[in-house]
């Protein structure tokens, strides 16, 4: 049975005015995992009213100062998972990457969950040296925790940027230097879709900034089996993006 993940920027500007057509679309989209950035004082009502709507199902990932830095929390199906462990790591300009330990509690299978929201507007060398920061500080947590990695989040570059290339090969030239990351990440959108890997998922700009990425090497999630970008929702600026994939020991 696969496992949905999915990543939604649901536009804090306005957003707490928003609350219920934002959960609505949730619903709609039926994520058993996903990274939210842009949520704040809002993510109590977020919470409520999805499990007034869904059976009191959801939880976030509790661990570390998520409403102090512009992240990506953690929400998961606390009636399918059990939360072992999170924590939030800041790395620059009031940005952090959040990961979660979770273990299934139907066969006991266990990954690690991550979202991150790099700064936005500044090219992509700052998103680089985020996407290695996020990489080396998985890799640590990995020790303690070595289950597969998912990597979720607004990431405020496009698919064919020198950060981008790094997670999927675990290496890149660009900006006059040498760069190396200890794994490597499927884009569970572009796997399916190699001829469009690239669509647009903010506004109308041609661009892509919101991703899935399922850990390749050196511990894989499993085979990706469906992706969505979903269409333009509930004020958000964002389109939400999924990757559906069964879960491998």
């Amino acid at each position: 049975q696969p496992t949905r993940f999915v990543t939604w920027n649901l536009y804090v500007f306005t957003l707490a005015g928003r609350i219920n057509p934002v959960v609505d679309e949730m619903m709609r989209m039926q994520p058993e995992i996903a990274a939210i950035p842009e949520m704040w004082h809002e993510k109590g009502a977020i919470l409520s009213r999805l499990n007034q709507l869904s059976g009191n199902v959801y939880s976030f990932a509790s661990g570390g100062a998520t409403e102090q830095f512009n992240d990506a929390d953690i929400l998961f199906r606390s009636d399918k998972w059990e939360h072992l462990a999170s924590d939030l790591v800041p790395f620059s300009a009031g940005r952090a990457v959040n990961w979660a330990a979770l273990r299934r509690k139907s066969d006991g299978y266990t990954l690690l969950v991550s979202g991150t929201h790099p700064l936005c507007c500044r090219g992509d060398y700052v998103v680089m040296e985020a996407m290695q920061f996020v990489a080396q500080t998985l890799a640590q947590v990995q020790q303690q925790h070595p289950y597969p990695i998912v990597l979720m989040g607004d990431l405020n570059t496009g698919y064919f940027q020198p950060s981008q290339q790094l997670l999927r090969h675990g290496h890149m030239d660009a900006f006059g230097r040498h760069w190396e990351i200890p794994m490597t990440f499927t884009d569970a959108w572009a796997e399916l879709h190699p001829g469009n890997p690239d669509p647009s998922t903010i506004n109308d700009d041609p661009v892509r900034l919101d991703y899935v990425y399922f850990q390749k090497t050196p511990i894989s999630v499993g085979p990706i089996v469906q992706s969505q970008v979903w269409p333009r929702a509930a004020g958000s600026d964002h389109r939400a993006v999924s990757g559906d994939v069964v879960l491998q020991r």
